[in-house]
């Protein structure tokens, strides 16, 4: 990521520097394109309640000062990011809540940085080879760091990777500049092309779609503005837009799997980064103009499925400040560990968004900071989602869509009665998440996009079921019982963990149902 305006320049983004270096490896033929698949944009996005609490965590280092900072997340809630070792050098890490900070080693040098990781938790990055060529690496936990090698070029680096493993990054050829690359083990990398330029080209993000996002030029000419691009198998790259003759660069860093990008715009007269969100269907939205403000610039560096955007405000002293941007709702800021400063890199559709936070001893720590939601708050936003999907279906896909949206509204009914029917609820999730896995299985919804929309759905079962263990807890309940329901809730963390989003909610209903009970 090149932010060449930007007040950003404490350690973070020097990991996304160019470094001179000298060698270069073989080359492979280009490979078997990704899908290119369509998918319909909702025109409704749901709310989510900012009156939540936020916790804030520090994911803790690999023993050493200096730059630590949170990269990527995926629905399991495992984070990729870099931390400094006890000797000084930067690692790629992989965290768990289970197993905590890992440090992912390096192809052979010094140092690794960590990038973005998927549903497989396979991650990418770009480490330092034996010798002292930067590569970028995909990670898996049964198969440890691969180098991929520089193409032929002098560096590479990755900086996304999707559920079919396919990884984006950018390279440096030689003589040529910088240029994106899409990779897959299956037939090795291909270069994709820019807006024009010669010598420039970025790329950052790719969906399950095949959709990559970056940042390119369309000449080489002084002045010439830097551009945010997608590029597709069947559209190849095509520019965002501009915001205005007076923006001179546009950042494009994150995709979600309905096509909205996220990024950020600088404006050379005002000396502003605008944060911006994309879509085809609505073009660029400057979110600087919806409730910014007048002092405050920013960047989107993250969205999810339901829009919400995670957005670094920068404000008029450089103080930088994570916050979350909903629609319809306006800019949440988040808190610190205590100190000043803080950034975010990325958001998942559960409400985590990771990235780095100042200490009140002004240290640098990767953090995660975590919406707390009701359930059926997250019910209400996935259900918005998907009758938005519904709506734009058609035929069998529309009707059976439609099933799944009365079972979900059926389970909205139970959670607002009075008092809320909490075990009848989940039983109506179950047949959601039936009803819905059937959906992604017979192609009647764009499996990434259902696949989330179930993560969705199974987490608000969990988060009624914890919530109903503090309850009990909290007024003293018999013991027995709660400790049946912790358990229960236990295994359904373990089948979500193995894809049965169904027996996982079951079980949540019955840890819901003894806590209730105690």
């Amino acid at each position: 990521m090149l932010l060449p305006h930007s007040n950003l320049a404490v350690g973070v983004l020097a990991l996304a520097g160019l470094t001179a270096l000298a060698g270069c490896d073989g080359t492979t033929d280009p490979i078997q394109q990704p899908p290119d698949t369509t998918i319909t944009f909702p025109t409704i996005m749901p709310l989510f309640a900012v009156t939540q609490n936020v916790e804030v965590t520090d994911l803790g280092t690999l023993g050493g000062t200096g730059v630590h900072v949170a990269q990527g997340v995926n629905e399991l809630g495992h984070i990729a990011g870099t931390s400094t070792d006890g000797v000084g050098n930067l690692r790629a890490f992989y965290w768990t809540p289970e197993g905590g900070m890992v440090d992912l080693g390096t192809t052979g040098g010094d140092s690794s940085w960590g990038g973005d990781i998927n549903e497989q938790d396979m991650i990418v990055g770009r480490s330092q080879n034996a010798s002292g060529i930067t590569e970028a690496f995909t990670w898996t936990p049964t198969g440890g760091m691969q180098g991929l090698g520089t193409f032929g070029g002098l560096f590479s680096a990755a900086f996304g990777v999707n559920n079919g493993e396919w990884v984006v990054g950018w390279y440096i050829p030689v003589g040529r500049g910088v240029q994106s690359f899409l990779w897959h083990a299956t037939g090795g990398y291909q270069e994709l092309p820019t807006l024009g330029s010669l010598i420039f080209g970025y790329a950052n993000e790719i969906n399950d779609a095949g959709m990559v996002v970056g940042l390119s030029r369309a000449a080489d000419t002084v002045g010439d503005p830097t551009m945010s691009y997608y590029w597709t198998a069947g559209t190849g790259t095509q520019s965002l837009g501009s915001l205005g003759a007076d923006f001179s660069e546009h950042d494009a860093f994150r995709i979600n799997a309905f096509g909205q990008v996220s990024g950020g715009a600088f404006n050379e007269t005002t000396g502003m980064w605008h944060p911006f969100v994309w879509h085809a269907d609505s073009g660029l939205t400057d979110l600087r103009t919806l409730g910014f403000d007048a002092d405050r610039s920013g960047l989107a560096f993250g969205i999810n499925l339901l829009g919400h955007t995670a957005v670094l405000i920068i404000k008029s002293d450089s103080t930088r400040t994570p916050s979350v941007w909903v629609p319809g709702t306006g800019l949440v800021e988040l808190p610190t560990l205590g100190g000043q400063d803080g950034e975010i890199w990325g958001i998942n559709d559960l409400g985590m968004i990771v990235g780095w936070s100042e200490t009140a001893g002004g240290a640098m720590r990767p953090a995660k900071w975590q919406l707390v939601f009701a359930g059926v708050e997250r019910v209400e936003d996935a259900t918005a989602v998907l009758q938005a999907i519904t709506d734009t279906s058609t035929g069998e896909a529309r009707d059976k869509l439609a099933d799944v949206v009365d079972r979900a509204q059926d389970a909205l009914v139970a959670f607002r009665d009075d008092p809320p029917d909490n075990v009848g609820a989940l039983g109506d999730l179950a047949g959601v998440v039936d009803k819905l896995a059937d959906a992604v299985q017979n192609g009647w919804i764009d499996p990434e996009i259902g696949n989330h929309l179930l993560e969705v759905y199974t987490q608000a079962a969990r988060d009624v079921a914890a919530a109903a263990i503090q309850a009990a807890i909290d007024r003293g309940g018999d013991p027995g019982k709660i400790a049946s329901a912790e358990q229960d809730l236990a295994d359904g963390d373990a089948l979500r963990e193995l894809g049965d989003f169904k027996s996982a909610v079951a079980k949540y209903k019955s840890a819901t149902n003894d806590a209730e009970g105690a």
